[in-house]
């Protein structure tokens, strides 16, 4: 955090004075090869973190560096290298290995179902678990990985993603997952002896999916097999239905997992049935209604008392559109949890609604949340203001709202970007200010926050409540 100051020093300067004007005799920067690009950004938030991240790209080639400072934790520091056959860094899942580790966990119409990547380097300014390197084939679409997961597990294998004309999508992988034994105190017994020395779980996976369809029906299926040398195979499958027209396109997936199913990076994996389905419905250009319904229900367990939560959730929304670009639209959300098999458990609903304007230069919503009392907490009620404003040289933000619940709390959210664009030249800086639920005047919760007249009761609200963000990023490029 020492070097914090000379950052924010180093913005103020670069926002407080613009780059001279460019003229033919000055170009803004030096030239860059053709098809090069170098971006450079950095980010203050809350005065806690330091995000920075350079890029350089030229074609298909990447190479990058990020670093990412945070207070009380501990330096991310990472650089990486893309290119059409090898790439190393920070890894990302996607498609069919991503969703081998959440079995169950993507609704009807995620993108999951169609990411044409299963494993890949991402330059993300972000702090990723997984890093390693992908070995692509040139002549076949077959990778070759390997990555590392913060606390040591490891994942290899191999993994294709081909398309075979316009109606068939394969994916499949195999995998060698090793997981280290959790960290225990070393004198933590086990039934196969002291903890420390047991050995790492290895776990081998293989799986394959398919996506076929011409429009406007499509289907997809998904198998898996997870094995290990002490566990009982495991199985995970999942079908997909879906049909996309010009005012309806509505999607199903079932998936169900066995209990000895485990997944690669994961320690455990609820067994159980999962089911979902969403619809839109276009009928008119200005009109737009969706809805969705989810369904999850666990391995019943050996005795009806024990905990086994269930849930089940329905969703619907409306939009209407009028003329000049005024949009009216609503929103209802009920989930349903049964903690037992007796059928113990609460309800959970919510009911949103508001309106749109927008204009040639920004937009204005106001919208209104109610949540009525549940069974673990009290009913909350939220009125929000949310307005925009964009040109070619400056973009701003701004969200309020009142949350009423026990205490009355205000929140607010001020974005101001400041665009520059020469020849060759894209800068942008940018500056937020957030105030989080902060107690309203004459509640209890202020009386007790701010108002109790002492200096240190006014900064411990600000460290509490207000959040503040600020960087600039700048694109130099030649096509």
């Amino acid at each position: 955090m020492k070097a914090l100051p000379g950052s924010v020093f180093l913005f103020l300067m670069l926002s407080l004075f613009p780059a001279p004007a460019c003229t033919e005799d000055r170009p803004p920067f030096p030239a860059l090869p053709g098809g090069t690009s170098l971006e450079l950004r950095t980010a203050v938030e809350d005065f806690s973190s330091l995000k920075t991240r350079l890029l350089w790209r030229r074609n298909h080639f990447k190479v990058f560096a990020l670093d990412i400072r945070s207070f009380g934790k501990a330096p991310y520091t990472m650089g990486g290298i893309i290119t059409p056959t090898v790439s190393a860094g920070p890894l990302a899942l996607g498609g069919l290995l991503k969703e081998l580790n959440s079995p169950g966990g993507y609704k009807a119409f995620s993108s999951v179902y169609s990411e044409a990547f299963l494993i890949k380097v991402d330059p993300a300014v972000a702090v990723l678990p997984l890093k390693g390197f992908v070995v692509a084939a040139a002549s076949v679409p077959i990778s070759l990985f390997f990555a590392v997961q913060d606390g040591g597990n490891t994942l290899t294998g191999l993994s294709s993603s081909s398309r075979i004309g316009d109606a068939l999508s394969l994916q499949a992988c195999l995998t060698w997952a090793v997981q280290k034994t959790p960290g225990l105190p070393a004198d933590c017994w086990t039934l196969e002896g002291p903890w420390s020395e047991l050995p790492d779980f290895a776990l081998l996976h293989w799986a394959v999916s398919a996506k076929f369809g011409r429009e406007p029906f499509y289907l997809g299926t998904a198998f898996c097999s997870s094995r290990s040398r002490t566990e009982p195979s495991g199985y995970y499958v999942r079908f997909l239905a879906g049909v996309k027209t010009d005012p309806l396109a509505a999607e199903l997936v079932l998936s169900a997992a066995d209990a000895a199913y485990l997944p690669p990076l994961e320690t455990s994996c609820g067994a159980g049935i999962t089911a979902g389905s969403r619809i839109i419905f276009n009928p008119l250009p200005r009109i737009t209604a969706r809805a969705g319904y989810g369904l999850t229900l666990p391995e019943p367990p050996a005795v009806p008392e024990l905990y086994r939560e269930s849930s089940e959730t329905f969703d619907a929304s409306l939009d209407l559109g009028f003329p000049g670009d005024t949009v009216f639209f609503t929103s209802a959300y009920a989930r349903r949890l049964d903690y037992n098999v007796l059928g113990e458990g609460e309800l959970r609903q919510s009911l949103r609604c508001g309106i749109t304007l927008k204009g040639k230069a920004g937009f204005i919503s106001l919208e209104v949340l109610a949540v009525p009392g549940q069974a673990e907490g009290a009913a909350e009620h939220t009125l929000s203001l949310k307005s925009g404003l964009e040109n070619e040289y400056l973009a701003a933000r701004f969200t309020a709202s009142l949350a009423l619940t026990e205490e009355l709390l205000f929140s607010g959210d001020l974005r101001i970007t400041r665009k520059n664009s020469v020849p060759g030249r894209n800068t942008a800086a940018f500056f937020g200010l957030k105030l989080a639920e902060a107690p309203v005047s004459g509640s209890a919760a202020a009386e007790n926050d701010i108002y109790s007249g002492t200096h240190a009761s006014f900064f411990e609200f600000l460290r509490n409540h207000l959040h503040l963000t600020f960087g600039f990023s700048s694109l130099l490029q030649n096509q």
